[in-house]
């Protein structure tokens, strides 16, 4: 359930449409994502509080599709039913980094750290990997039949801490997940992705420049 809120979380933050096809690539992709869920009064109720450092650099052709880190915070709530506990997330409030200056991940998915300054105070997450690795394979589709690509590389349950939001986390109980994942992508999608957070109004907006 844990790994399936993390991909689900990630899906509505990064991904709302796959990006256009362009020519071939191959790129390397370094992602460590945390969230910790704090209960509140209400039942099934949770502040959320979460850290993702996500980074793409081009191997070969083409440039990195996804790039963004920042830490944001918002509610959860949590659905019980007797075949499943479903849980859905949503942001109201992000510091946003820059993925190539304020994120770092070793390639073997040991370790990642995050830290961003604002406003006079460091945020920061810092992540340590279990001891045995996994595996995982993905793939993406941004277009007709042959825009696709296929990748995949090594995957680490992690432990977590940090200060960010002006709260101190740890690898507690309200750790909901935390994991790390570096490996390699060939693919006919291609192109460069902006994240903006506007403050003011509380919205993110996500727009993608495509490789022709």
């Amino acid at each position: 359930m844990r790994k399936l809120l993390a991909v689900v979380v990630l899906a509505m933050i990064v991904m709302p449409a796959a990006p256009a096809g362009g020519g071939p690539s191959v790129r390397r992709s370094q992602l460590a994502f945390s969230a910790w869920l704090v209960p509140m009064d209400e039942r099934n109720h949770f502040k959320w509080y979460a850290a993702v450092g996500w980074h793409d650099s081009s191997v070969a052709g083409g440039r990195g599709v996804w790039s963004m880190a920042g830490f944001m915070r918002g509610h959860c709530v949590r659905k019980e039913t007797r075949r499943k506990v479903s849980t859905r997330c949503f942001g109201n409030d992000f510091i946003q980094g820059n993925p190539n200056k304020d994120f770092e991940m070793d390639a073997a998915a040991d370790s990642a750290v995050l830290r961003i300054r604002r406003g006079g105070r460091t945020h920061f997450v810092k992540w340590t990997a279990a001891p045995v690795p996994d595996v995982y394979a993905a793939q993406e589709w941004c277009g007709g039949a042959t825009d696709r690509g296929f990748g995949g590389g090594i995957a680490r349950t992690a432990d977590a801490h940090g200060r960010f939001f002006g709260h101190r986390f740890e690898s507690n109980k309200a750790l909901e997940y935390a994991g790390m994942w570096s490996g390699v992508m060939a693919s006919r999608c291609s192109g460069d992705s902006h994240f903006e957070f506007d403050p003011r109004t509380g919205t993110a907006r996500l727009s993608w420049d495509v490789v022709r």
